[in-house]
C-alpha cells in the first residue's frame, strides 16, 4: 500500500481491521516512507487499512480507511513424476 506523506511527519502507523465495526490492529510503525508491503494476513480477505502520521508532537488521528483484498493463496505445483 502507498500514501502521501506528511509535512512534518517522522514516522507511520498502518492499521488494519476486518469490518467497519471492529476496532484496528496496529500492524507496524515504520519510519519516513510512503509504501509497506503487510505480511500475515489471511489470503483472498478484504481488510480496511488506515495510516496515522507521527512526530516529537504526538500522534495524527487515523486516515480514512480504504478496503483492500489481499492476494489468493500461493499455490506449490507438485513436482512431474519420474521414473515412469
Amino acid at each position: 500500500m502507498q500514501w502521501t506523506k506528511v509535512s512534518g511527519a517522522t514516522s507511520y502507523k498502518i492499521h488494519h481491521k476486518l469490518s467497519s465495526g471492529d476496532t484496528y490492529t496496529e500492524s507496524v510503525t515504520l519510519g519516513d516512507i510512503n509504501s509497506y508491503t503487510i505480511t500475515g494476513l489471511t489470503a483472498s480477505t478484504t481488510y480496511h487499512v488506515a495510516v496515522s502520521a507521527s512526530n516529537s508532537a504526538g500522534a495524527s488521528a487515523k486516515s480514512s480507511d480504504v478496503s483492500m483484498t489481499t492476494d489468493a493463496a500461493a499455490v506449490t505445483v507438485p513436482a512431474t513424476p519420474s521414473g515412469l
